[in-house]
C-alpha cells in the first residue's frame, strides 16, 4: 500500500486522469475498472519516468482502489474491493465484496 500512495504523490496528474476516465465510465453506464486506468497510463506520458522501482505495478491495482475510495467518497459505490490484509479484516480466505453478508 506504501508504493501504491508514493505512486499516487509523485504522480499527481496520474491520479486525476484516472478520476477522470473513472467519472467518465460511471457517467456512460460502465462499471469502472482501477486495472483498466492503470493500463491507460502506460500508455500516457503522465507517469514520471523513473519516479519509483516501477512505472505501475501491477499489484497496485487494490491499494489504489481503496486509495480512490478514501479520497473521492463519490466513487465508493462503483469502485469495489475484495477483502484484504490491507483492511486489517481476517476472513479466513474469504473472498468478497465490501457490503457483502
Amino acid at each position: 500500500m506504501y508504493d501504491a500512495r508514493v505512486f499516487i504523490d509523485e504522480n499527481p496528474e496520474a491520479l486525476r486522469q484516472m478520476v477522470t476516465w473513472i467519472r467518465t465510465d460511471i457517467e456512460l453506464g460502465h462499471r469502472p475498472s482501477v486495472k483498466c486506468c492503470m493500463e491507460l497510463l502506460r500508455r500516457y506520458h503522465l507517469v514520471k519516468r523513473g519516479a519509483t522501482p516501477y512505472t505501475v505495478n501491477n499489484s497496485w491495482s487494490g491499494p489504489l482502489t481503496r486509495i480512490l475510495r478514501e479520497r473521492y467518497p463519490d466513487l465508493r459505490e462503483h469502485l469495489l474491493v475484495r477483502a484484504s490484509k490491507w483492511d486489517g479484516q481476517h476472513l479466513h480466505g474469504a473472498r468478497r465484496n465490501e457490503g457483502d453478508e
